[in-house]
């Protein structure tokens, strides 16, 4: 499935003139990465796929190939018990090429350290021996900025692959220039905000915490066991939902409706009804992306915090939202932009286990124009 999709939309894109192909993956390694690169080489057929998914402003390093989020390895933190999409191995290149079932190279910090002359010949082993998948270390900043002027000075062909934190240098590099300074046209203060938290990750619900206890937020859990159980039950739990944000809009709130953290009683219901754990996730996103979409348009909501990307994606479909202009940024790696669809929505976008205690907090001053470091896209 992920390899039918990739290369779906890679046929799509072959012929379009872009000088530069970035695919973008999860910082944490979830889902079949292996799978999706293979299907944008397969289209593309570049002498490369650098593979660069560490972020170190967001506490994300790979060192000598094994991956480490907040100081652990990626094994020993939250992302390994992850119920849709487990990460099972912290060593980045043993874990691509699992997935993918292809040779990969490595290129470590101390490769870098050595230099362009250096890394130039570990490539060229690397296409003598057909290795064109690459993993690379990120230790720090200067990585970043050190690989993609190595890999741009050698003149082969690539596959960008990477995180927000790789995304961060590209333009830059490539001589693609950023505007900044322009104000946004956002709401201030006259509209409510509504939080989606699809994920359940222990940052998150630190942000959530902090967010219900410094705003004028109302916290609306949903009863994920609920969902699951059968149309009745999941008809009420609806209904249970949208009787709360109205109150809560009435009484003019933010409001912030959030997936519940009982994980492993909402697998054991979902299980017992003969539902695997990836239907399980896919039924409470489909279901936080419907009733999101519903809140939206009959409370004419114009401001939204989304975290969890299934969340995100299902929040947007179910909007028919085509496009995210980016206007700025909340925090490193937490986008803040507009959709587009057929109403004016800003939204903020988080994956799961980004931002400090405060993001949340600081996403409602972004969303009423109170604080935006602004992109120009113009």
């Amino acid at each position: 499935e992920a390899y039918k999709r990739v290369r779906y939309v890679s046929e799509y894109l072959k012929d379009k003139p872009f000088d530069i192909i970035y695919k973008k993956i999860d910082s944490t390694m979830r889902g079949n990465i292996g799978q999706e690169i293979n299907a944008m080489q397969d289209v593309f057929q570049r002498d490369f796929v650098i593979i660069v998914p560490a972020y170190p402003k967001n506490k994300r390093q790979v060192i000598n190939g094994t991956y480490y989020l907040n100081n652990k390895k990626l094994v020993e933190t939250e992302v390994a018990q992850d119920p849709k999409t487990p990460v099972e191995d912290s060593v980045i290149y043993r874990l691509i090429g699992r997935q993918s079932d292809r040779k990969v190279g490595h290129i470590s910090h101390n490769d870098l350290i050595k230099g362009y002359e250096h890394v130039f010949k570990c490539l060229v082993d690397f296409k003598n021996n057909s290795i064109s998948y690459i993993t690379v270390d990120t230790v720090d900043e200067n990585d970043l900025k050190n690989v993609i002027s190595f890999i741009k000075m050698t003149k082969f062909s690539v596959i960008w692959c990477g995180s927000a934190g790789l995304m961060e240098f590209l333009p830059s590099a490539y001589g693609l220039e950023q505007e900044t300074g322009r104000a946004a046209e956002v709401p201030e203060n006259t509209n409510r905000v509504l939080f989606v938290i699809g994920s359940v990750s222990k940052s998150s619900r630190e942000q959530l915490d902090e967010l219900l206890y410094c705003t004028d937020t109302v916290g609306i859990e949903v009863k994920s066991t609920e969902i699951i159980l059968n149309d009745k039950d999941r008809k009420d739990e609806w209904n249970r939902i949208m009787k709360k944000t109205a109150d809560s809009v009435n009484l003019n709130k933010n409001i912030a409706v959030f997936s519940s953290s009982e994980v492993k009683k909402t697998q054991k219901a979902g299980m017992e009804n003969g539902y695997s754990s990836i239907q399980i996730s896919n039924v409470i996103s489909r279901f936080l992306g419907k009733i999101s979409a519903c809140i939206i348009d009959k409370f004419k909501v114009k401001s939204l915090f989304v975290t969890g990307g299934d969340i995100a994606y299902q929040v947007f479909d179910n909007l028919d939202a085509s496009e995210f202009k980016l206007l700025g940024e909340v925090e490193p790696g937490i986008p803040f932009g507009m959709l587009k669809n057929k109403d004016k929505i800003f939204a903020v976008t988080k994956a799961g286990s980004f931002g400090s205690k405060m993001a949340m907090v600081k996403a409602i001053l972004v969303l009423r124009g109170d604080m935006v470091k602004i992109i120009d896209n113009n």
